[in-house]
């Protein structure tokens, strides 16, 4: 009797443990990729708090990282978190989102629609660019029970265009997702990429790989070419109104 009691009260505490746990039930994703390389960024994090009363939960976006040889500096800007109060820090290598209310504790699960854009994920090459992104982040201090993305490319390339990859787990794995797939058109040509995975440990996350033509982007070259010609032709017309001024000044 003793021993059926004590397996009894051991069930009991294992499953107030396991409905107390927090978590992520959902984590799904939007990835729009724009032609000069930045990149509209969607997120819906369906967080479970269980009984533990918490104020909120922190994103974490990376920074800077490096992949085959080349080093990725981020930036963020046009950040929105719709029906909570957020602040914004830079912590070392990453940027710091805390999300919520200090003034208000939660409990049961909760949905942040998380909005941002981000620069820099995009590495040029003399024949190809490529984009490499940390999707999920790796400051998680919970599982992910579901996650999904849908990178939405700029227009429709062919198939043999376009070259993709999805690791899910510690930051170093090179253990494939689940599932990764092309989405095409009528037409058959390729408009982006739809990812699943059905669970990520805590600490773990997803990086997406994606190699695209060169003539899909703006030349980085390009862009900057532009930008220093506009500079010039604006301190000519500087130097030209100055003169112009002074000559009238002359005259009078």
């Amino acid at each position: 009797m003793f021993k059926f009691l004590l397996i009894f009260i051991f069930g009991f505490f294992l499953t107030i443990n396991t409905a107390q746990a927090e978590s992520i039930q959902a984590f799904d994703t939007l990835v729009s990729l724009n032609t000069d390389g930045s990149l509209n960024i969607s997120e819906s994090i369906l967080y479970d708090y269980g009984i533990f009363p918490r104020h909120g939960i922190y994103r974490y976006l990376p920074l800077s990282y490096s992949y085959q040889g080349h080093q990725y500096q981020l930036s963020f800007d046009k950040i929105a978190v719709p029906d909570y109060p957020f602040s914004i820090n830079t912590d070392n290598d990453k940027l710091s989102l805390q999300i919520g209310d200090p003034e208000q504790f939660l409990t049961g699960t909760h949905v942040y629609n998380l909005n941002y854009q981000a620069q820099g994920a995009v590495a040029y090459y003399p024949n190809h660019d490529q984009i490499y992104l940390q999707l999920t982040g790796y400051g998680w201090p919970v599982e992910i029970n579901s996650f999904s993305a849908n990178f939405a490319l700029p227009r429709a390339l062919a198939a043999d265009q376009i070259t993709a990859a999805c690791y899910a787990g510690a930051i170093n794995s090179t253990s494939t997702c689940d599932q990764l797939i092309l989405t095409t058109n009528e037409a058959g040509l390729v408009t982006g990429l739809s990812i699943r995975q059905a669970y990520i440990p805590a600490g773990s996350g997803l990086r997406l790989f994606v190699e695209i033509p060169k003539d899909l982007l703006e030349s980085a070259s390009n862009t900057k070419l532009f930008l220093t010609a506009f500079i010039l032709l604006i301190i000519i017309m500087t130097i030209l109104w100055k003169q112009t001024l002074g000559k009238k000044q002359t005259i009078a």
